[in-house]
Formats: C-alpha cells, sequence, structure tokens
C-alpha cells in the first residue's frame, strides 16, 4: 500500500466523502466531516481503516492528508461558486501532520488558493496528538485559531482521556467518541 500512495495521489484514486453533520432540534444538515476511500486498482474499493494506520505508523499519511484538504477546499469552493448555501467541511489533521508539517501555514495557504474564508474549512484534531506532543499541538492550535480557523477535538475519550487536556487545549468543538459514552 505504501509503495502505491504516489501512484494513488497522482491518479486521484483517492475519494472524499462527506458524512453529513446534522442538527437534532431541526434535522438540518449544518455541516460535514471529510473522510476518504481507496478506489485501487487491484484491491477495490478500499476503507480508511486497511490504509491509514499503515500510513501513520510509517509517517507518510500526511501526504495523503494534504491530498485530501485540498480536495475539500475545491469542494468548498464548488459549492460557494455554485450553491446559496454552503455548509463547513471539517478535515482531519493527524499527529504525524503536526511533527512533518508546518500545518498552519499549508492550511492557509490552501484556503487563500482558493478564496475560501476560514470558518468553512474546520480542524479536527484527536486528543492523542496531545499526548504525542502536547505544546505542538497547543501552539499550532493557538496559530489557526488566530486565523480564523474553528478547531475540534475529536476522539475524546477513546483512549486517554483527561479533563486537563480541556483546559490546556482551546477547542470550539469537542467530539466525543462513543466508547466514553458506553462507559458512562
Amino acid at each position: 500500500l505504501i509503495s502505491d500512495l504516489d501512484r494513488g495521489i497522482k491518479n486521484k484514486e483517492f475519494k472524499i466523502v462527506i458524512q453529513p453533520v446534522y442538527r437534532i432540534k431541526d434535522n438540518i444538515m449544518v455541516s460535514g466531516e471529510v473522510l476518504v476511500r481507496w478506489q485501487h486498482p487491484t484491491l477495490g474499493l478500499l476503507m480508511p481503516g486497511k490504509f491509514v494506520p499503515t500510513f501513520e505508523k510509517n509517517y507518510v499519511i500526511n501526504q495523503l492528508d494534504k491530498y485530501v484538504w485540498e480536495e475539500a477546499c475545491i469542494l468548498i469552493r464548488r459549492m460557494m461558486d455554485t450553491m446559496d448555501i454552503v455548509i463547513p467541511l471539517s478535515i482531519n489533521v493527524s499527529r504525524v501532520d503536526l511533527l512533518l508539517e508546518d500545518v498552519v501555514k499549508v492550511l492557509e495557504d490552501l484556503v487563500n488558493k482558493y478564496d475560501i474564508p476560514h470558518k468553512y474549512l474546520r480542524i479536527e484534531i484527536t486528543e492523542s496528538a496531545y499526548m504525542d506532543s502536547p505544546q505542538k499541538l497547543i501552539d499550532t492550535i493557538v496559530a489557526l485559531k488566530d486565523k480564523g480557523f474553528i478547531i475540534l477535538m475529536d476522539d475524546f475519550g477513546a483512549g486517554y482521556s483527561s479533563l486537563n487536556t480541556l483546559m490546556d487545549l482551546s477547542f470550539d468543538v469537542l467530539k466525543i467518541d462513543k466508547k466514553l459514552i458506553d462507559e458512562i
């Protein structure tokens, strides 16, 4: 899979899908989360669980993430150009992205390239990223928020959850993992 990554990106084998987020009180779609699928030429349709962990473990997930982020920006721009209503889309930023990329610059360059208001591209960061490099994550979140991005903490309660994490980080939205709800 790793050896197929570059070709997959070049040939646009990775497809984004949008998981809708609804406001329960009136059942209106208010945003969406960008997810990725891989239409592999020999292995067929692959769900992220088949390739994302391998890419993360081998520190190449940032290549796919940058591709997905750009595809999300293209979709937002298309909505802005053709629709009366534009829904914000959230993208995932992995712990590897935080280690290998200047995430703030990459995302800022993308919204500028496609002339997208920051409010339409939301940034999801998993709590596990905090465990790897707390100060780097804090600095990145502050810089992203200063630029006008909305920040979501994804999967809170999936692993080493701590209320201290919530005190240290300035998230706009907290997404609680189902495992935590099940335990409660």
